[in-house]
């Protein structure tokens, strides 16, 4: 009967899942089976965090056996998982020589660990199946959705997020050009490899250990889910820690409460959106949440408990640069609040080495790349490495808001980028109720103090630094569902039954209406299609599943065929054949699916054709020869994109749709992509333009 409930909640999981898949599609079982398909080629990124989870007992003898316990231990796995991917990969370790075996061995060596730990502990298939209570089940509608999400291909999902455009550009396109380069290091035609990319390193650590991993730059489609069902994975693990946190804060919340704070972190859209793509955010989350705990713990030695925070932190900023102030700030104010005086000055020197530490790949990296330990920031402290003055400007003026304190209240207020959000659903508003709850019984009130301090320094942060991105608030979540989570523990203990019976329901709708609001969300992406994309895969994106048949047609025939595809599959099926073909993007910077040689650059970057003009004094037609001495045969010019960049001032000036549609003048127009969101020009350097017409002849 121990093994009940979790079969039970498995069962339950993939029923709701592959209703969910199954909406809209003719045969009902195709997207379940598609999940389990999915879900068994994800395998590789559940062993990594089965590696990382054995790696955490490293960080045991800073903390009493009896206070370490397996969330604890998990949160320190996933830092030090991190680290050692973004470290091997900054040594060259995917140049060497057998490398799927090299990626391999730090997650061998975890599970390793991890099996001879429970050979020495008492934990028991027993103990763990009795241990989870009938209440989870509150959080399977969120975690049926993760797994859809994750098996959609990169790129079919989530309109507000533009289709997973950063995902296309650098989160995944990174790792497929590092594992062909053989370690991780700045490109200069891609600013965001300088950053630190300790995500990124792990994705690129998953493919390069896989047997696909090798064939990613080719496409591959399995190492582009394996990172989805990783970054998920990393949202699992913060809603484990959110759960721990509150029963640290308030020992005697029963699991309905705990597993509130959890459910309703897991069901927010937000965390939906960003968790099943191949983002970062949830690698900040999970650690700002460890470190959260970590400030919990007691007893506990201040210089210990520094080190394992510094840790934490100084990895959360490894994920992403701006946890600094949305993870790293806030919890050192909540540390204020929760220890005494004289534990602030150890536990911030712990603290402080163990994040300089944590961060020394990234800063050597940078530094013996461009001579600016943290370019692309503070180019003005420590130089702009191989950008010009005015690539930096453009740069900080990009990622800076500059409108007045009243325009950056309205802003956060908006349903455009701040609380108002429909993405949001009503979780920041059950958030904002908890703390005066949370707030007004005694054995709650300091860590409610300084939860809810932390929440006010991650907004103050969001108001002041960075360009104010919806997405960048998410992790006030975790200290926010940790508040919900000890005012359901407040209302819903010592109260009579009726009171306690509503109490109850109260916080089961505030879980349930999020969870409904990102399956909705779900449901209406794609023109309210998105099962189809969930069948199709990668293969809808990059032609592959049309190659074979491709290959037996006739040159009409397979014209005929490429009339209503994009782009990406008329470069891959037809560029592609002829191996001496080079394709140049311009305009565009989101090359993940291409399968030919290629060249772009990011907005941000000096693209080929304004160097070529620089070199040729500005003679377009000599431009034109010099590009062609570098080996591009076409150039995929986006009309649309270069009017964005321009109006938006991301992009150099001197690029405009004026200087591209000049460029037509001098090759020939192989395909168009005229429509209501698409202007695109393929263009064959190789081939002159066509004679104008001599307007004399009749």
């Amino acid at each position: 009967m121990r093994f009940v409930i979790p079969v039970a909640c498995l069962a339950l999981l993939l029923l709701c899942a592959g209703a969910i898949a199954s909406v809209g599609l003719t045969v009902k079982t195709a997207g379940a089976l598609v999940l389990i398909e999915r879900a068994i080629g994800g395998g590789y990124a559940f062993l990594w965090c089965v590696g990382a989870l054995g790696f955490g007992r490293l960080a045991s003898p800073l903390v009493p056996q009896k206070l370490f316990g397996w969330s604890l231990q998990l949160a320190c796995g996933l830092a030090i998982a991190l680290f050692l991917s973004h470290l091997m990969g900054a040594i060259g370790a995917y140049s060497i020589p057998m490398q799927r075996w090299i990626n391999g061995i730090p997650m061998m060596v975890g599970i390793f660990m991890l099996i001879h730990q429970l050979r020495e502990s008492e934990v028991t298939s027993s103990s763990l199946s009795t241990n989870i209570s009938p209440v989870i089940i509150l959080i399977i509608p969120a975690m049926a959705m993760l797994w859809v999400g994750v098996s959609c291909p990169p790129g079919a999902l989530w309109g507000t997020e533009e289709h997973g455009y950063d995902v296309l550009s650098y989160h995944l396109q990174l790792p497929r050009e590092w594992l062909t380069l053989g370690r991780i290091a700045i490109l200069e035609h891609n600013v965001y490899s300088a950053l630190p990319s300790y995500m990124e390193a792990a994705y690129t650590q998953l493919a390069g250990m896989s047997p696909w991993g090798a064939r990613l730059s080719m496409g591959a489609a399995l190492p582009l889910y394996t990172a989805q069902f990783l970054h998920a994975g990393f949202a699992l693990a913060t809603a484990i820690l959110i759960a721990r946190l509150a029963r640290e804060c308030l020992p005697a919340a029963r699991p309905f409460s705990r597993i509130i704070g959890a459910a309703v972190f897991l069901s927010t859209p937000w965390v939906l959106i960003t968790a099943t793509s191949a983002y970062n955010e949830m690698g900040v989350c999970a650690l700002f949440a460890g470190a959260l705990l970590m400030l919990h713990i007691e007893p506990l030695h201040p210089t210990a408990r520094g080190l394992i925070i510094g840790g934490l932190l100084g990895v959360a900023c490894g994920c992403k640069p701006t946890a600094f102030f949305i993870a790293a700030l806030p919890t050192a104010a909540a540390a204020l609040v929760l220890l005494p005086r004289k534990r602030w000055i150890p536990c911030a020197v712990g603290a402080t080495l163990a994040g300089i530490v944590a961060l020394a790949p990234w800063l050597v990296r940078n530094w013996l790349d461009t001579g600016n330990p943290v370019f692309p920031f503070a180019t003005d402290l420590f130089g702009s490495g191989h950008w010009s003055a005015e690539q930096a400007a453009r740069w900080d003026n990009a990622h800076t808001f500059t409108g007045s304190i009243a325009d950056r209240i309205a802003l956060f207020i908006s349903a455009e980028r701040g609380i108002l959000h429909p993405q949001w659903s009503i979780t920041l508003g059950v958030i904002a109720l908890s703390i005066p709850i949370t707030l007004l019984r005694k054995e709650t009130r300091k860590m409610t103090a300084a939860l809810a301090l932390a929440i006010v320094v991650q907004i103050i942060a969001w108001l002041f630094v960075g360009h104010l991105q919806p997405r960048f608030l998410i992790p006030v979540l975790v200290p926010g569902c940790a508040i919900i989570a000890l005012a359901c523990a407040a209302v819903t203990t010592d109260r009579a039954m009726i009171v306690g019976g509503v109490a109850r329901l109260a916080f089961v709708f505030a879980t349930l209406v999020p969870a409904t609001a990102s399956i909705i969300h779900y449901l209406a992406q794609r023109d309210a299609n998105p099962n189809i994309m969930l069948l199709a895969g990668t293969e809808q994106f990059n032609g592959s599943n049309l190659r074979d048949d491709f290959l037996r047609l006739s040159s009409s025939e397979q014209d005929s065929v490429l009339n209503v595809r994009s782009p990406v599959v008329y470069a891959n099926l037809k560029l592609a054949a002829d191996p001496t073909n080079k394709l140049y993007l311009l305009g565009d910077a989101t090359p993940l699916y291409y399968n030919l040689p290629l060249v772009y650059t990011t907005t941000w970057d000096t693209t080929p054709l304004i160097s070529a003009l620089d070199r040729a004094g500005w003679s377009l037609p000599v431009a034109v020869d010099l590009l062609r001495g570098d080996g591009i045969t076409h150039v995929l010019i986006n009309i649309l994109e270069l009017m964005r960049l321009r109006d938006s001032g991301y992009i150099d000036p001197r690029l405009n749709e004026e200087l591209a549609n000049a460029l037509t003048n001098h090759a020939a127009v192989v395909r168009s992509w005229i429509g209501k969101d698409t202007y695109t020009i393929l263009l064959d350097l190789n081939q002159p333009p066509p004679p104008e017409e001599d307007p004399a002849q009749p």
